[in-house]
């Protein structure tokens, strides 16, 4: 598989620790390759994803949503996604649309 494009995303895990609740942001990455968008947990093949968004939630941040046959999957990103939506679609005519 060949990389096209990444997105950084952050995730958002909850801990207590001394009865007290911590938040930890990770910084982990979707990855576009030539046919598959991945994460550390996920695979999606191109054909399974209808399309991509993104909605501003601050000035600074965003979620990005995954439109799949298995469901609406969000990201929470902090860098505008719209290189990797535009590289998406590029692919995504390129190799499934006719």
């Amino acid at each position: 598989m060949k990389r096209v494009c990444s997105q950084p995303y952050i995730k958002i895990e909850r801990l207590i620790q001394d009865f007290k609740q911590k938040i930890v942001e990770k910084e982990e990455f979707l990855h576009l390759c030539d046919h598959y968008i991945t994460t550390p947990t996920h695979q999606f093949h191109l054909k399974e994803v209808h399309d991509l968004s993104f909605r501003t939630i601050h000035k600074d941040s965003g979620l990005l949503y995954l439109h799949t046959n298995q469901g609406l999957f969000a990201y929470h990103v902090k860098l505008t996604p719209h290189r990797f939506m535009d590289a998406f679609q590029e692919l995504k005519q390129r190799y499934f649309e006719t």
